[in-house]
């Protein structure tokens, strides 16, 4: 590029041996200084803030890290990115045990609210000079569609991440071969271990295979859980051979009190209640 010479009494300012640099944009090794004005048009895609917040909003921490770490990685500020990953994957699982731990006590958009703003924050302060200068130059901005599948990819991890841990923090018996009998709402371990025993025994449990029943209490009354296959909802012969084991289990398990039994196909998901008949009324 040659050089340009003296304008209105000002110094001739060399553009020898300039060359972009890894962010695209024009260095003079002899005045140290980016020239905007001559700037290379960038090759690489940046994620705006609204992007990172979006991401955020839909996938939870990691999401929005995800971005933050891939636009500092494009501009060569590899420390940025590697701390903006490990701090999301701190946050995404602080986010599903919190979710977890507090129940009700934190309304979920609350939580949500709070990344989600945070994150933003962080786009906005540390990245929003570098964005502008990146439009300005002639630079792209990432595509949305590749923002919101990494936004999915979050939803997904943090959907997995509080159903396992749900199941991990429940009070429960293990009856081996990955058989677990959950207790909860006022009933007791050894409630729960008695019915696991009593189903063993009359064969529910053949012994190999996972399963799962809940075991619940409302004043005198009993609740059992069976979590089962979808097929079975679409057999009589099936349904009635678990309400059978209402008989079974007050006697042998609650001491003659009423049990409801209830179908679910998830341990937190009901789908068929069958309401408690005294022994002699079973069919």
């Amino acid at each position: 590029m040659a050089n340009r010479h003296l304008r209105a009494g000002r110094p001739a300012i060399r553009f020898d041996f300039v060359s972009p640099d890894e962010r695209g944009f024009c260095y003079d090794p002899v005045m140290s200084t980016v020239l905007l004005g001559d700037a290379v048009t960038p090759r690489y895609r940046l994620y705006s803030q609204v992007q990172v917040a979006g991401a955020t909003l839909l996938g939870g921490p990691l999401a929005g890290a995800w971005l933050l770490a891939s636009d500092y990685r494009r501009l060569g500020r590899i420390s940025n990115a590697t701390t903006a990953a490990l701090l999301g994957l701190a946050g995404q699982i602080a986010a599903i045990w919190l979710w977890t731990a507090l129940d009700d006590t934190l309304p979920p958009f609350i939580l949500v609210s709070i990344y989600t703003i945070a994150i933003g924050l962080i786009a906005q302060v540390s990245l929003d000079a570098d964005f502008t200068a990146h439009v300005v130059s002639g630079g792209h901005r990432e595509h949305n569609l590749k923002a919101a599948g990494i936004g999915a990819l979050g939803f997904l991890m943090l959907f997995a991440g509080v159903v396992d841990i749900s199941a991990l923090m429940r009070d429960k018996v293990h009856m081996g071969n990955r058989q677990v009998v959950y207790y909860q709402d006022g009933a007791s371990k050894e409630e729960a271990r008695t019915v696991g025993q009593t189903l063993k025994k009359h064969g529910y449990y053949f012994g190999e295979g996972p399963g799962s029943v809940i075991v619940s209490r409302s004043s005198e009354h009993y609740h059992v859980a069976f979590v089962v296959a979808d097929w079975v909802f679409d057999r009589t012969d099936e349904i009635d051979k678990i309400r059978a084991w209402a008989a079974t289990l007050s006697k042998e398990a609650f001491g003659g009190k009423p049990v409801d039994i209830s179908l679910n196909d998830d341990i937190d998901s009901t789908r068929r209640h069958l309401r408690w008949s005294p022994p002699d009324q079973l069919q």
